[in-house]
């Protein structure tokens, strides 16, 4: 089953600036970065990828996106469950 999310902006509006899928079979991320969108428009962390004319991101790439926008639970909060 695949799962994908729209990648949105607030600065923009909320407008969509990629999607995020994941493939639960295949245990498989990807992203797509819009092209429509101005590279200096684009949020940080993907200007990046934008910038090197990379606009679909692969598992890997995906992947280290997604790790560096989440924090393990103990980090955010004082009770460990």
């Amino acid at each position: 089953m695949l799962h994908s999310f729209a990648l949105c902006d607030g600065d923009l509006e909320n407008r969509q600036v990629g999607t995020f899928s994941y493939n639960a079979e295949s245990k498989q991320f990807a992203m797509t970065i819009s092209e429509e969108i101005e590279k200096t428009d684009l949020p940080l962390s993907l200007e990046g990828f934008a910038n090197r004319n990379k606009y679909e991101l692969s598992h890997e790439d995906a992947l280290r996106w997604i790790r560096g926008r989440i924090c393990p639970l103990d980090v955010t909060t004082s009770e460990k469950y």
